[in-house]
């Protein structure tokens, strides 16, 4: 590694939310706190509390796009602001008001990049680095993008055709989502996985408390979690293990689908939709839980997991997960050792699952002993961002 190679960073993120328990955060954060000249540029106004840290925020200033720089980049590149104004990218019906909102951000950030002298650019999510990666056309910069799952469905991949021309490296989150690039057209070569990680030292210290016989799901509610396959499947256990209970935690768009499900069921009295939660009670009702599941799939808009922080944290804090062959999780859990995966939509599988932890209390206790450790061995943010850094100054 070049330690005397001098990296000026900006990140280039939608909206930051600092306080918030996010991967992409945790990133930036633990750049800043590795490397000197760190910057963020948020395209949407910072979240509170955003001055804990000491790097520089920047944000849409419409002042930029009337600045004398502005003028001389449009008069001087008249053509590729054409270009970037009238394209249509997605089926947004104001998509030239959403573009040229994006061109006086092109352009802010252009400026930043030649007054701050930037080396390198990081941004979060394939969307958002699509936007900006012709940068590299107007500055001597080297251009990251990290993916997260989201923004890797089948339609969308190939829609980033300014990733796939200008891009320097492509960071993904598991060995799945890298095979997905590379069916799609990324070169493989500039394809670097980085595993998602978790601040080991913040997770909140819950003192052990005796298991209910409860089994919990947390995770907002959305097609590609299938809370209504957890339902399901806890359906089918239920009927022989009436001691039983099943909490949900979250919110979205399939509550209403999962409120229904629970009716037509009639599991009114065993399975609670607790919504929203903060983190503190969110991982006082996991602890008190034997059983985490989620039965994530890839929904019909195409939409799927990266690889859900949630089921690591549901390692760390000792609970056997139950989940499904779906998307990176399998390269977040050991199979057998600390969870039992299923097919996609596979209701009689986790139903089977849940009905062998239910039966083998001792298997329990050695998924959730070797869960806790493969976490701490496999998924620690310091480590993580050690070789997030060492990517950088490779470029």
């Amino acid at each position: 590694m070049n330690k005397k190679k001098k990296i000026r960073l900006l990140h280039i993120i939608y909206r930051s939310y600092i306080v918030t328990e996010s991967f992409p955060n945790h990133l930036i954060e633990g750049t800043f706190q590795n490397v000197n000249n760190i910057m963020v540029y948020s395209m949407l106004k910072p979240g509170e509390n955003i001055s804990q840290f000491n790097y520089s925020i920047f944000t849409l200033s419409l002042y930029n796009f009337f600045s004398l720089y502005a003028c001389w980049f449009l008069i001087k590149h008249f053509k590729f602001s054409l270009s970037y104004l009238f394209t249509k990218k997605n089926q947004n019906k104001f998509w030239i008001k959403t573009n040229f909102i994006n061109l006086i951000r092109f352009i802010q950030l252009l400026k930043i990049i030649e007054k701050k002298g930037i080396t390198h650019i990081h941004a979060h999510f394939g969307y958002i680095g699509n936007i900006f990666a012709e940068l590299k056309r107007f500055s001597d910069i080297k251009f990251f993008v990290s993916f997260y799952g989201i923004d890797t469905s089948a339609n969308l991949l190939p829609k980033y055709t300014n990733l796939i021309q200008y891009c320097d490296c492509f960071l993904v989150l598991s060995n799945y989502m890298k095979d997905d690039l590379i069916r799609t057209g990324y070169p493989p070569e500039k394809i670097e996985i980085v595993k998602i990680a978790l601040k080991l030292e913040n997770m909140p210290k819950i003192e052990s408390t005796q298991k209910k016989k409860q089994i919990i799901f947390t995770g907002r509610l959305t097609a590609k979690k299938a809370i209504c396959d957890a339902i399901d499947a806890f359906n089918l256990f239920y009927k022989n293990n009436r001691e039983y209970t099943f909490i949900i935690i979250g919110e979205g768009p399939e509550h209403k689908k999962a409120e229904k499900k629970i009716n037509e069921l009639s599991l009114q009295n065993k399975v609670k939709l607790l919504g929203f939660q903060d983190p503190e009670h969110t991982f006082k009702h996991m602890v008190e839980s034997e059983i985490f599941i989620l039965p994530s799939r890839t929904a019909t808009n195409g939409d799927k997991e990266g690889t859900p922080v949630v089921i690591i944290e549901a390692e760390l804090l000792g609970l056997p997960v139950i989940s499904t062959l779906h998307a990176g999780i399998p390269e977040i859990v050991v199979n057998n050792k600390n969870a039992l995966l299923s097919r996609e939509g596979d209701i009689k599988g986790m139903a089977a699952s849940l009905d062998i932890f239910a039966k083998k209390p001792e298997l329990l206790k050695s998924f959730s002993q070797f869960g806790a450790v493969y976490v701490e061995n496999n998924f620690d943010l310091k480590k993580r961002v050690a070789e997030l850094i060492e990517l950088y100054r490779e470029f």
